[in-house]
This record gives C-alpha cells, structure tokens and sequence, in this order.
C-alpha cells in the first residue's frame, strides 16, 4: 500500500525512523551532511513524502522529492530508498511513477535527481530519465538527471500554435529539439487551464555581461485569446527578470496586436529588422 506522508508528529517520528535506519545504505550516509530529525520536518513540510507499507504500519520503501518552485517549475528528487528486504518487489519504480504524476499535475517541467547508485542510475533512465553531467570525486562517480514530465505537453502546444508565426515556427527548428532546448535552457512560464496549457513565454536570462534577458516566443492558443492571458505572462517574465537582477528585457515582434500591448507594457522600439521590430524594457530594480 502506498501513502503520503502528512507533517504530523506522528509521520515525522516514522520518517526519522526510517531515515535513520537505512543511513548506512546510501553511498555517503544522510547523517554526515544533515540533521535527520531537521531533515524530515522540512521535507514534510516543504516536499511531498510517499512509502510503500506492507501489512505492518512500517514503511518499506520511500521516495521524497520536491515540486514546489513554481517560477522555473523544476522539481528536485533527493531520497529514494528501498530496505534491502523489500527490494526486487518494484517498489522504487511504483514511487518515481508516483512522483513523475504528481509533478505533472503540478506542470513541473523538469524532475532533477542525481546518485551514485548505478542500480538507481539505470532504473531513472529506464523510467525516462536523461543523463546530464556527470562529476567524479575520489572513489564516487555522481551521475545527474533530469527527467521531463510536460515534454509532449509543451510539443503539443508548439504544433498548435505553430501557424500563428510568421514563418511558422516548424519551419525554422524541428519543434521536438526546441521544446528540449527550451526546457533545459530558458524559463518557462505558463498559464494553464486545468490539465490544458493555454499559454506559453519562452524567456532566456543567461546574458550575465550584459544583464538582458530576452522573449524568444509568446503563444496563446487561439480559445484562450482575449482573456488577458499574454499580459499576465509577460507581467511574470518581468517580475523574473527583476529577480535574476537583470536590467534590460527585449523581444522581437511582427504582429501588431502584440506590440500595442508591448508598448502599453512599457517597451519602446530600439530597431526595424525587414517587418520586425526589436522592443526593450528598462528593468528598474529598485521597486
């Protein structure tokens, strides 16, 4: 049976307990780098804890993880233990599928994990988790993940709104290799409406030497426009802007609809390119 822990008394004395015993299975013992009694109050609080119990009240295997930044809507997975006696029963694998939908409901785009555990290593990627980096001290090789829960969300927007560009957007990437470049390198901020993405703002701020961030795309899928959808979301992408401590937000534009809101947002036009005007926002950090 699979529950969620709640940060009660009791579920925080059963997470302790079980933290505690199987210290010594992870590669680099939990105790050396936390307080374990700390530990699983704020992951109680702040995290999201499921255990796999059997016919005692004691928990057999568990999985803790985080899915609660709602800015760059990334996920992070820290713990996932099984005790020796329970392993081989695939309840490692009920848990991460466990997590990976509720990161989902969560429009989390990406779940990042890392371990020294090759066993782990291969049951993450054989549940679609990707390598990204991997770091060798000493005796440990650390191999980091990610894992992408709205990828065929976000495509399936992308293809929706592909005609609204001019060219389409098809015609300039492959829109499969841009929704991977865009989760692993932008920000992304959405608007959903249930389980239905209804919007879509690709903002990159990784110019540190100039400090300008830049609006790669702005989508609305056309039965949400005229809802204030797009306002809301440049509104955010500046409020992200601002908190990267950048000073400048540009964009680029050809749909005269979106540069009248542009303008009223506080953009001003810097250059023409053919039909395509080039805007700038000044950030002013000090509100």
């Amino acid at each position: 049976m699979m529950i969620r822990l709640q940060p009660t008394e009791n579920d925080h004395q059963k997470l302790t307990a079980y933290l505690e015993e199987v210290d010594q299975d992870f590669g680099i013992p939990l105790s050396t780098k936390v307080g374990i009694p700390d530990y699983a109050g704020k992951i109680l609080k702040n995290g999201r804890v499921y255990v796999i119990e059997e016919q005692s009240d004691e928990p057999l295997s568990l999985i803790c993880f985080y899915c609660n930044d709602f800015r760059s809507h990334t996920a992070f997975l820290p713990i996932l233990s099984t005790k020796k006696e329970a392993r081989g029963k695939g309840y490692a694998k009920l848990l991460i599928q466990r997590m990976i939908a509720d990161c989902r409901e969560e429009h989390m785009v990406r779940i990042c994990c890392d371990s020294i555990n090759p066993v782990a290593v291969s049951l993450y990627k054989s549940l679609g988790f990707v390598e990204t980096a991997r770091e060798t001290t000493g005796t440990y090789t650390k191999v980091c993940l990610t894992h992408y829960p709205l990828q065929d969300c976000l495509l399936d927007f992308l293809i929706r709104i592909d005609s609204d560009f001019r060219p389409a957007l098809s015609r300039k990437v492959i829109l499969s290799d841009y929704v991977r470049k865009i989760q692993d390198k932008a920000e992304l901020v959405m608007e959903w409406d249930g389980e239905s993405l209804s919007g879509l703002v690709v903002l990159y701020c990784n110019d540190t030497v100039s400090l300008t961030a830049y609006i790669a795309l702005v989508g609305v899928s056309s039965s949400y426009r005229g809802q204030g959808i797009a306002r809301r979301m440049i509104q955010s992408s500046i409020q992200i802007v601002m908190a990267h401590g950048f000073k400048v937000l540009g964009l680029h534009s050809n749909n005269p609809i979106a540069v009248r809101l542009y303008r009223k947002l506080g953009f001003t036009e810097v250059s023409r390119e053919s039909d395509r005007l080039y805007m700038e926002l000044e950030i002013d950090q000090s509100n």
